[in-house]
């Protein structure tokens, strides 16, 4: 016998292999996600955050601040955004800088998710009402390990080598999950370690981490609500719902989490004013409900079968009747029958919290509100899945503590996590680049969803293959005849391989299907500019302002013909109101410099600094800069 797993579950012997455990772990990531030499940043999210990302490739004080008070690609996450800046600095465009960082954030969240697994099983022991024998096995050993060691052991290893993983880890734009995932387990270790402690012993850390947690992303807005799960059914579960102290329940689940409550609701509330509505996917009620209840059977599905991923699950699987549901209906009969089962038992209150748990964190990503357009998205299940990995190691732990012999459980053990681990070093070579992401996915769903087509025409293109790029670009277009960028990506081919005539007709086209668009007109509109036909141009950029006059691309499009017709003090307050956190900004900010120049150098050269400042010395605002240089000392002479 061992000692009692005590207050924590972390026994001071267990602490002298924090450091050694912690290493491993990341070797162990880094060995799995490694050779990672050829990989290359995506143009799928990954140059945009890294690359492409003025506050990342120029981190000025105006942007490090502006990463902490503004808005980029719909999203607020400070931290993130941060913690490329270093990596930036030393490696540039080398993807393998990045994936190596995130493998090791990995290594250590599976670190954490061993120690919380000690810490729930010590609060268990000391708060639950045990039975003899569940006392007996939870403070039994084998091999110089208690229960508590081998849960851990087993529920951080799987969580590591689980493929389920591998989007959140392998790619780079996903550093978000990870460092979420981190100040995430953070908070709910410090504050299960410290259930009867004062209050700046249970808050001090733990509202510190959220704030954390929310900076790296908004998935971690489920934290207080689990905090008050933790204190229902382990922490303060025979008070709350077996004695039900109505005093201790509301100054515990509420009062004291009225700080919490606020950043919850802060961050849900920037959350949703983020998101450009674009981006926000209406959808009708019976679509929705399919929605949510396909992505509540994948994640656990796909931790007890883990093969058969896609770095892209699109939306019309779920409209088009693709997917089964008889998986859930058989997860739901399994989890009544063990609850029901397990109705008297000491770890019933467990269940619960395992089960609310779940659903609780997957409830920001699950499609009550619709952002982009996968079903659902293995990424998201970094945080839900927490405790199925920790009752994976509860069940491990029983079987060591009760089986006659451990090869018995540790080789087939063994034998899975292998299993796993190669899955994931295979599945992250997905991820290799542009080409190899979208082939794969278009091989998975062929001509079910224009989005995955569509990106990879735009693979082809920026590899050269124009004529293939085309191919697939009218295939999504045959797919949905209202996708608006493959008409404009086609348009862009097109108009690089000198056929103009095609280009604008591939834009016509694309406006009589889809005739609401500002941005198609727009675009359109801008188009036929460069094509010198003014009169077409202004028909199209006039349709887009009476349709969305405040658009960024249409304000673009509005201030580039206004400075082609000689209405320069015009262009100037078209150009100047394009948003700075919008990707239309740089070139919006060119032509400000440019009009700008018409009326007062001093002006120009004032503008053209602030980008400067924003983007860096990029060649094109050198050679303007040059420019108003020569022009300046041509007007002193």
């Amino acid at each position: 016998m061992s000692a009692s797993l005590g207050n924590s579950g972390v026994t001071r012997t267990s602490r002298r292999f924090y450091l050694p455990a912690a290493v491993s772990l990341v070797l162990i990531s880094l060995l799995i996600y490694g050779g990672a030499g050829d990989h290359e940043l995506l143009n799928w999210d990954d140059r945009s955050y890294t690359v492409d990302n003025p506050w990342v490739s120029n981190p000025t004080p105006q942007n490090i601040v502006a990463m902490f008070t503004e808005v980029r690609m719909a999203n607020w996450h400070p931290l993130t955004w941060l913690s490329f800046v270093p990596e930036y600095a030393v490696c540039g465009g080398r993807a393998v800088c990045y994936k190596l960082s995130n493998a090791v954030l990995h290594g250590i969240n599976a670190f954490l998710l061993g120690i919380f697994t000690m810490v729930v099983l010590g609060q268990a022991a000391k708060c639950m009402r045990l039975t003899d024998s569940a006392r007996i096995v939870l403070n039994s050993s084998r091999a110089g390990l208690d229960f508590s060691h081998w849960a851990a052991l087993f529920a951080a290893l799987l969580f590591l080598a689980h493929p389920q993983h591998v989007e959140a880890v392998t790619w780079v734009a996903e550093r978000k999950e990870l460092l979420c995932g981190l100040f995430y387990l953070l908070a709910l270790i410090v504050y299960c370690r410290q259930p009867e402690g004062t209050y700046w012993q249970c808050y001090g850390l733990t509202l510190p981490l959220f704030a954390l947690a929310l900076m790296s992303k908004s998935m971690a807005v489920s934290l207080p609500l689990m905090l008050v799960l933790l204190d229902l059914f382990l922490l303060h579960h025979p008070r709350l719902l077996v004695e039900r102290d109505f005093k201790f329940a509301l100054s515990k689940l509420l009062i004291e989490k009225l700080p919490f409550y606020v950043l919850m609701c802060g961050a849900m509330l920037l959350t949703l004013w983020s998101q450009t509505p674009d981006r926000l996917e209406a959808a009708a009620m019976d679509q929705k409900l399919l929605t949510i209840l396909a992505g509540l059977q994948h994640y656990p599905l796909k931790f007890l079968l883990p093969f058969g991923f896609s770095p892209f699950y699109p939306q019309e699987m779920v409209y088009t009747g693709m997917i089964s549901f008889l998986p859930a209906l058989l997860l739901a009969a399994g989890l009544g029958f063990g609850l029901y089962k397990a109705r008297k038992s000491w770890f019933m209150p467990l269940l619960v919290l395992a089960l609310f748990s779940y659903l609780l964190a997957v409830a920001p990503v699950i499609g009550i509100v619709k952002v982009g357009e996968q079903a659902f998205a293995d990424r998201y299940s970094y945080l839900p899945t927490l405790f199925l990995y920790l009752g994976a190691g509860c069940g491990f732990a029983y079987c060591i503590c009760k089986a006659s012999r451990l090869a018995l459980v540790l080789v087939p053990a063994g034998l899975l996590l292998v299993f796993v681990g190669l899955q994931s070093y295979t599945y992250k070579q997905v991820w290799r680049n542009d080409l190899v992401f979208w082939s794969t996915v278009v091989e998975s769903y062929p001509d079910v969803a224009a989005t995955p087509l569509d990106n990879l025409a735009n693979s082809l293109s920026g590899a050269g293959e124009y004529a293939m790029a085309q191919d697939y670009y009218e295939r999504s277009i045959s797919v949905n005849p209202q996708g608006l960028m493959a008409y404009l990506n086609l348009a862009s081919v097109q108009e690089y391989l000198g056929d103009t005539d095609a280009a604008l007709r591939t834009l016509q086209q694309g406006v009589e299907a889809n005739p609401g668009s500002a941005g198609l007109q727009s675009r359109a509109g801008r188009s036929f500019l460069l094509a010198g036909e003014l009169q077409q141009a202004e028909r199209y950029i006039e349709k887009a302002q009476a349709l969305q006059p405040n658009l960024a691309d249409v304000q673009l499009s509005r201030g580039m013909l206004d400075l082609m017709r000689g209405d320069v003090e015009s262009a100037v307050g078209y150009l100047s109101a394009v948003p700075v956190s919008m990707p239309q900004h740089y070139e919006a900010g060119l032509l400000l410099v440019q009009a700008l120049a018409r009326l007062d150098g001093q002006q120009a050269m004032d503008a053209l600094n602030g980008l400067l400042a924003r983007y860096g010395e990029r060649p094109q605002l050198l050679e303007l800069q040059a420019s108003l240089n020569a022009a300046a000392a041509a007007e002193s002479r």
